[in-house]
């Protein structure tokens, strides 16, 4: 029993570029029939015409007021509908749920399609206040057909608090997607400073007071360390203290090619969050093949190997990162060994295999649903 699944992402900017890259790993098969749904208000939309008639464009909104005109949502459940009943599709995955995806799900079922969610999140992360729409988005996974997770760490959660049932909960992984870039940054030579990096949105939970203490610390001590950060979020009253430090700042979203020359030109990326899914950050670093530094909480025990991708602090707090910072700052060759791992990584990460994950998941559900019809016939 062949699948034939829609992939969906409907937002503006986020997953874009992992969005592109399940596309180009589905297009590289040649062995599934399939369609790609994506925003034209997409930051960059324009790359997706490469997939010709694989692609359905939408149009959703250009700014958050539109979330509310809820008609579109109804028009877009028939068009899917639609392309389901002319085209022969057998599943609809989301790609990130959006305000709309719980209000097409009941279009996709009519039309004879399961509908599948990944989960991101199972619950509001500290000072995420994107996370006002979170109880829609949890919605929209307990109706569905099958959650799919990006890391252990949510699939617990969601089975915690009955967001999923065991039996319809893929745990995947995140796909190491970094952007193409040359590489990563060497390390530092005598009298070269260690470049560091925090890089994406600014939230409490992602634990800049941390990492400032940390860096604050091997300053100190005499260590010659740089600190940039890049990302839109308020600083707040982290804005003086990095100031302080001589850190860069970039304070707004980065596109793909600014995101690579960070990661090239940097040693290592830092990631001290007090508490973690998985991060989208850890992925594009991985996939650039640069080492990270990172507290152990939720999906991060997962995304970096300690001593193999990364380090690991032993708690998530400052002296503990700093400590694991003063590892890889004074441990010759480790740095070299950890951009090595990382590379290596990158290849058991893939998107290709991703995918192929994926679609065996698709695959088991349509035969798991087969053999119930079955079932329900004979009796």
């Amino acid at each position: 029993m062949s699948v034939r699944p829609i992939f969906l992402y409907w937002g503006r900017k986020g997953i874009t570029a992992l969005t592109y890259d399940i596309g180009v790993a589905l297009a590289h098969r040649g062995d599934v029939e399939w369609r790609l749904s994506v925003s034209r208000q997409n930051e960059q939309f324009e790359r997706f015409a490469a997939f010709g008639n694989r692609l359905m464009p939408v149009d959703t909104f250009t700014h958050g007021i539109g979330s509310l005109r809820l008609w579109r949502s109804a028009a877009l459940g028939q068009r899917l509908a639609n392309l389901i009943r002319t085209a022969g599709m057998t599943d609809v995955v989301t790609l990130m749920p959006h305000v709309w995806s719980a209000l097409v799900a009941p279009a996709v079922r009519r039309a004879g399609a399961r509908y599948h969610t990944i989960l991101h999140d199972a619950q509001l992360h500290p000072g995420d206040r994107s996370g006002i729409v979170l109880p829609v988005l949890l919605r929209d996974a307990a109706r569905a057909d099958s959650v799919i997770t990006l890391s252990d760490a949510v699939a617990e959660q969601a089975l915690a608090r009955g967001l999923a049932r065991a039996d319809r909960l893929v745990r995947l992984f995140h796909p190491a997607n970094g952007p193409a870039g040359p590489g990563v940054a060497a390390a530092p030579g005598p009298g070269e400073p260690w470049r560091l990096l925090f890089l994406g949105r600014i939230q409490a939970y992602k634990g800049l007071p941390i990492l400032i203490d940390a860096v604050s610390q091997l300053r100190a001590e005499g260590h010659a360390v740089t600190l940039s950060v890049m990302g839109e979020g308020s600083l707040g009253d982290d804005a003086k203290r990095l100031a302080t430090l001589g850190a860069t700042i970039v304070n707004r979203w980065l596109n793909e090619d600014e995101i690579a020359a960070a990661l090239s030109t940097h040693h290592a990326v830092v990631l001290a969050h007090i508490e973690a899914s998985q991060s989208g950050v850890a992925a594009s670093a991985v996939g650039a093949g640069a080492p990270i530094v990172a507290t152990p909480v939720g999906g991060l025990l997962e995304q970096v190997v300690d001593g193999e991708t990364g380090l690991l602090a032993a708690r998530p707090d400052a002296d503990a990162l700093a400590d694991a910072l003063r590892r890889l700052i004074t441990t010759p060759g480790l740095h070299a060994s950890l951009a090595m791992g990382a590379m290596h990584r990158r290849h058991e990460l893939s998107t290709d295999r991703f995918v192929a994950r994926l679609l065996e998941s698709l695959q088991a559900m349509a035969a798991m649903s087969g053999q119930c019809r079955s079932s329900s016939t004979a009796a």
